[in-house]
């Protein structure tokens, strides 16, 4: 019969009720199999040290019996003439002790103590701890008046601070008052050893505690006083019996084991939760079955202990896995032909399944995933061992950053798809088009990879250049590179062409630290397309300055928005006819702690650059509606107050439901609050813009289109965007005394936005004859320098509240 029907036939109960278990465990708690992993393993370790330390400790007993019956000892104990006592024995002891110091390497101290806890000798004669042997004997339960064999043992601490093993051994025969004991002191430096150098699953540690819960040593008073405190310890020993328990501590949760070794001496083994971290990704079916097969043998291996068919395979089964997990082996051999043989087939199958996924994790830990080149980490090591290589054969290396000046506006236009796709374009570029000697990742016929390409994420790749004898020869890699880029491409059946920007560093010259070379060919880069996009750009010392005091700007930026450090001015928006006051542009300033006052055309870019510029949008926009609410409820005139809207705030699939949120939450009627949008804004999102600027007008907010004229497609802007009013850029304004041509351009806007209804404001207003202009021309609104700076809120308010009129006459003009 074979084995499959025996067992079926005959131990059917005790394998349906491990086979469920096992079936759950894989298919619903993976964790908690790891856990029951966890505590078998601190309780086999805890085993062990604890027979260990035990084992110790009698022969430790033993050594405290043996001296208590050294004939000097005993006599010691039972003369009662001081003369013999001190003047003859003693000098025998200090040399009996002696000699078991210089054989004994834990041995620290010897002494004979009376029942009542006074140091009556003690060796070494020098020793000054004389005082700490009484407080601790005296406080303990050790000297005890038991004439038998007993070694009673305790673990203490002196004054100095350190943990000892005291063993204490009855000398008299007697009940009686006046007798002594043995005391002999020894180091527990082994146990620390032990403590420190002792492993358990690679992040758990090993502790050793007094009955209350306090470290042995102080070794480990650093790690387990945050959350391990003695009295998270000390219930664990008095409520638990020596189990592995879960115990969650601060938030974090542990797997404590303890046994107790000897009075006042318990070892604990500490595991963090999630030592084990397994993942299914298809073989929990596997795991399943390669379970119930071991369940399955190692039934039938206890029913058949006596079977030497079975016990061989089964031995030679469990080694080669052993094996496996310990060398990494390929595969395991099948012993036979019997159900050993399918576990085995099982397991090897597993095995190829974990090595498969494990070098498909490993490649795209260190691969970008998108064009395949080496990401920053796999770059980083390979300029690592580049920078080895050029200390030692004194070469110099060249390392560019590569970018492309277009990308993102090929993401906005046509969508993240058709940017990825042109990624994939240019790195097939560089790898096909470009000489691979001088960029691509080649072994030398050495097998040292001497050269690489790589990629960063977005469209920042970087080129590693070796042995570059003239710093010419990096400026030819850049030119070849940059006549790469921009050659045409097509995306959509559209022709397109972009451009690229490069930064060159060269190793030893700018640096010895691969995270400052790169870090120096990314400030080139950006110093490139800052200048001149296509080109390329040698690292200087300036530009690190530069991007240190562009960092700190950044980190103060994020500070201040935290701590309220922006504030609102007001800039009175004028009826060029009456002088009266229609409404204000909020206008946002930085009063920084660290800079001083911050110009908002340094930190608006910065802002928009790092993405900040949404929340510093929805300040100003919460802030300016709030101020005007304040000034409406105290009964002034209405009047509309405006805020800049960056192209950053037309992103997002509800660019409109900000406004909502802040007319809602701070009461303000829409009509009162004016939004003013860009033409390059406008540019950068035309369908968005359209969605907000239609969802917001439909409210009642109006919209109007700031810097009209300087856009290039101005034109085309009035005909296709919900506007409400037209701001003529200061530009034409500045130029109208000078240019005739200024006045024309000028003319024609006021005109053409009045033929469609448009509302005209001129900005940048500081002379009369700018007004009088404007005047003469029709112009609704007048905003600038000429009738009133921007100011603060409180400034601004006090023109409310006289009903403030700015004379618009110009007659004198």
């Amino acid at each position: 019969m074979k084995i499959r029907t025996k067992i079926f036939t005959t131990l059917l109960p005790l394998i349906i009720l491990p086979a469920i278990g096992v079936a759950y465990v894989a298919y619903f708690a993976l964790e908690s199999t790891s856990t029951a992993l966890l505590y078998k393993e601190a309780n086999v370790l805890l085993e062990q040290v604890a027979a260990s330390e035990k084992a110790l400790l009698s022969s430790a007993k033993s050594q405290a019996l043996m001296l208590s019956a050294d004939p000097i000892v005993k006599s010691y104990a039972k003369t009662s003439s001081d003369y013999e006592r001190y003047r003859i024995l003693q000098p025998t002891l200090n040399k009996t002790f002696e000699s078991l110091a210089a054989h004994y390497p834990f041995f620290l101290s010897a002494a004979i103590v009376t029942d009542d806890g006074i140091v009556d000798f003690v060796f070494p004669p020098d020793d000054n701890s004389q005082q700490d042997l009484t407080n601790i004997l005296q406080e303990s339960e050790v000297l005890v008046s038991d004439s038998s064999s007993k070694v009673n043992a305790l673990v203490a601490r002196d004054s100095l601070g350190r943990n000892a093993l005291f063993l204490v051994k009855n000398l008299t025969q007697s009940q009686s008052s006046g007798g002594y004991y043995l005391v002999i002191k020894q180091s527990l430096h082994r146990l620390e050893l032990q403590t420190k150098q002792t492993e358990i699953a690679e992040l758990g540690r090993l502790a050793y505690v007094d009955s209350g819960g306090n470290p042995i040593f102080p070794y480990t008073e650093t790690w387990m006083k945050d959350d391990l405190s003695a009295t998270v310890l000390e219930k664990l020993i008095q409520q638990s019996d020596g189990q592995s328990v879960a115990k969650r501590v601060n938030g974090n949760k542990y797997i404590l084991t303890w046994r107790a070794i000897e009075n006042g001496l318990n070892v604990i083994s500490v595991l963090p939760e999630g030592v084990l971290n397994k993942t299914l990704n298809g073989l929990v079916l596997k795991v399943a079955a390669v379970t119930g097969a071991i369940i399955f043998v190692t039934y039938f291996f206890v029913y058949l202990a006596i079977s030497h068919n079975i016990i061989r395979p089964i031995l030679r089964l469990k080694s080669l896995m052993i094996k496996f997990q310990d060398e990494n082996s390929k595969s395991v051999v099948a012993p036979n032909q019997d159900e050993l043989a399918e576990l085995t087939r099982a397991f090897n199958d597993m095995a190829d399944h974990l090595e498969k996924s494990h070098k498909t994790i490993q490649h795209l830990a260190s691969y970008d995933t998108l064009t395949g080149l080496p990401n920053r980490q796999t770059f980083k090591e390979l300029l690592t061992k580049a920078i080895g290589r050029a200390h030692r054969d004194e070469t110099t290396l060249a390392i560019l950053c590569v970018d492309i000046d277009n990308f993102k506006w090929v993401n906005d236009t046509f969508g993240h798809d058709k940017g990825d796709e042109l990624i994939q374009v240019m790195s097939q570029r560089l790898i096909e088009r470009i000489r691979l000697e001088d960029t691509l990742s080649r072994p030398s016929p050495d097998g040292v990879v001497s050269q690489v390409l790589g990629r960063f994420g977005g469209d920042e790749f970087f080129i590693l250049l070796e042995r570059v004898s003239k710093s010419y020869q990096s400026t030819v890699v850049a030119r070849r590179i940059l006549n790469e880029i921009s050659k045409p491409l097509t995306i959509d059946d559209k022709e397109i062409f972009v451009t690229g920007s490069i930064g060159i560093t060269m190793f030893p010259h700018d640096g010895n630290d691969p995270e400052l070379l790169l870090r120096n060919a990314d400030a080139a880069m950006y110093s490139a397309k800052k200048d001149e996009k296509n080109s390329y750009q040698f690292f200087t010392r300036t530009m690190n300055e530069s991007a240190q005091k562009k960092l700190m700007l950044e980190n103060s930026l994020r500070k201040a928005i935290e701590t309220d450090e922006f504030e609102l001015y007001y800039q009175p928006q004028v009826c060029a006819r009456t002088g009266k006051i229609k409404g204000a542009e909020a206008l946002i300033r930085w009063n920084s702690e660290e800079h001083g006052m911050v110009f908002p055309d340094l930190f608006i870019p910065l802002a928009e650059e790092t993405g900040l510029i949404k929340d510093l949008g929805r300040w100003v926009i919460f802030t300016a509606c709030k101020q005007n609410k304040a000034w409406i409820e105290a009964g002034y005139r209405p009047i509309k107050v405006s805020v800049n809207l960056s192209a950053k705030q037309l992103t997002g699939p509800h660019p409109g439901q900000v406004i909502h949120d802040v007319l809602e939450q701070t009461g303000l009627a829409a009509k009162y609050l004016e939004l003013e949008i860009t033409e390059s804004s406008l540019m950068a999102d035309e369908a968005g813009a359209i969605n907000l600027l239609s969802d917001v007008r439909k409210i009642g907010v109006s919209v109007a289109l700031d810097d009209f004229g300087t856009g290039y497609s101005s034109l085309s802007y009035l005909r296709k965007f919900p506007l409400d009013i037209l701001k003529i850029d200061r530009a034409f304004v500045r130029d109208l005394d000078e240019s005739k041509q200024a006045q024309v351009i000028a003319k024609s806007i006021i005109s053409m936005a009045h033929g469609l209804s448009l509302t005209t404001v001129a900005e940048g207003v500081e002379t009369v004859e700018h007004l009088k202009y404007m005047q003469d021309n029709d112009v609704d609104i007048i905003q600038g320098y000429y009738f009133c700076r921007p100011v603060p809120a409180a400034d601004f308010e006090k023109m409310l509240i006289e009903n403030k009129q700015f004379d618009t006459s110009t007659l004198g003009s």
